[in-house]
């Protein structure tokens, strides 16, 4: 890796727009792998070059524009430029918040995976809480997103109330995840006001997860021998069985 001191593309002549867009997407996601693949042989400049292609591009993915800031705060990281760098790492949870980068950012640099935590607490929390994150394991476990999760105890399901399928998603067997936060008191009941609805793939599901989590009771979270408010990250799932 290069101090702390192109891929080329060429236009695409396409007779049709959404063949365009397509070979348009690949090529952004090509852009961003070709970077990281930069930043390895410690060609630094040339990976900024390449990112900044993807970041300045606004018909690229969210996705695809997360991970080429995030990647982008990692290569003027290594210029010297921390403002930018944590900038970066900013912007990448504006387009993706759910973005799980902690691991390999903390295989490169101790200090970019807990800027990165810390960001990405306040992206998805609003506050800097201890978090912990069901997603990111199967469940029940749930996994610590910050240094403050992991020196504490989590909160855990003690209790769901019912959870209402809407009717009119069920006769129409629609199904899917629903990624919700929620603030807890030290109590550990979620705060009001404080659901908050991260990915859904109908609004209708959002708004029954939102009445279920305002009645969840949860053990309280504890740091040392003291109870303390919490951030959590839930997946519901609304499933049909067969």
């Amino acid at each position: 890796m290069a101090s702390r001191s192109v891929i080329r593309t060429g236009a695409v002549a396409a007779a049709c727009v959404v063949v365009t867009t397509v070979l348009s997407a690949q090529n952004y996601s090509a852009r961003v792998a070709d970077a990281r693949a930069q930043l390895a042989s410690r060609n630094v400049d040339s990976a900024v070059t390449l990112l900044q292609s993807v970041t300045g591009e606004p018909r690229a993915d969210s996705t695809v524009r997360s991970e080429a800031f995030m990647w982008l705060g990692v290569a003027v990281y290594y210029q010297g430029q921390d403002l930018s760098a944590r900038a970066n790492l900013r912007e990448a949870l504006r387009y993706d918040p759910l973005l799980m980068a902690a691991e390999p950012l903390a295989r490169l640099d101790s200090t970019l995976a807990d800027w990165w935590e810390r960001e990405q607490t306040l992206a998805l929390c609003g506050e800097a809480l201890p978090a912990w994150g069901w997603p990111l394991k199967a469940l029940p476990s749930s996994s610590p997103m910050n240094a403050a999760a992991r020196a504490g105890k989590p909160p855990d399901v003690r209790e769901y109330p019912p959870l209402e399928y809407p009717s009119h998603l069920r006769s129409r067997e629609i199904q899917g995840r629903v990624l919700a936060r929620a603030i807890l008191d030290p109590s550990g009941r979620a705060e009001r006001g404080s659901v908050r609805i991260l990915a859904t793939p109908h609004p209708d599901f959002s708004r029954s997860v939102m009445r279920m989590l305002e009645h969840t009771g949860f053990s309280p979270a504890v740091s040392g021998d003291t109870k303390v408010r919490s951030c959590v990250i839930l997946p519901v799932d609304f499933s049909i069985r067969r």
